[in-house]
């Protein structure tokens, strides 16, 4: 999961669409900083490089792993869902390269969610269909997510790998249903808890 962020957010910088990044990996000059108030109360990372490269500042990115400031993740699936929801709640402010990513990963993964219950009705041939589908976008996913932790300087053991391909295809359709307000019996709210960060005049 880490490794995808990361290539495709280093991937649009070097391609010159800078899309996305990581607060705690943050360098900017202070007088650069964009005000990005009018965005929401997010106030940093994604929307503050975005919003530089719509003024025609350069953003670029290090691979250096010797420069990279470790955060704890998410600790629990309630702080996963929440940490999502944030990041989706930003995407009405995205350029449209970034949008048009995020809604065709939404579209792959609902995409493989009907094919699951395709099951349900044509048991063998929805199988097969789900299981092919299932494997050729797993296989995309591993393959850029390994080059980009040999890039970084990681491995990760088998069980990561087939924990992404068994977890992605439940993401978009996770976070629709907690949209809903149907998780909150489990401490999931339907609407993003923001961190409070601001971005002061």
């Amino acid at each position: 999961d880490f490794a995808s962020q990361m290539g495709w957010a280093g991937s649009q910088i070097e391609l010159g669409h800078p899309a996305s990044c990581s607060g705690a990996n943050l360098a900017i000059r202070p007088d650069d900083y964009p005000d990005t108030r009018s965005m929401g109360p997010s106030g940093d990372d994604a929307l503050v490089i975005q919003s530089l490269a719509k003024q025609g500042r350069g953003v670029d990115m290090c691979w250096d792993p010797q420069l990279a400031v470790k955060t704890a993740g998410a600790a629990s699936v309630q702080e996963w869902t929440h940490q999502r929801m944030r990041w989706a709640g930003k995407m009405a402010h995205y350029h449209g390269r970034v949008q048009a990513t995020a809604l065709w990963m939404g579209w792959v993964a609902v995409m493989q969610m009907v094919l699951l219950m395709a099951m349900l009705k044509e048991p063998a041939q929805g199988a097969l269909l789900s299981l092919c589908f299932w494997c050729v976008i797993s296989g995309l996913h591993i393959a850029f997510a390994r080059q980009v932790m040999r890039r970084l300087g990681r491995r990760a053991s088998w069980l990561s790998w087939l924990m992404l391909a068994w977890t992605q295809p439940f993401q978009a359709p996770w976070l629709m249903l907690a949209k809903t307000g149907l998780l909150q019996f489990w401490g999931i709210e339907s609407t993003a808890k923001w961190k409070g960060r601001t971005c002061a005049a």
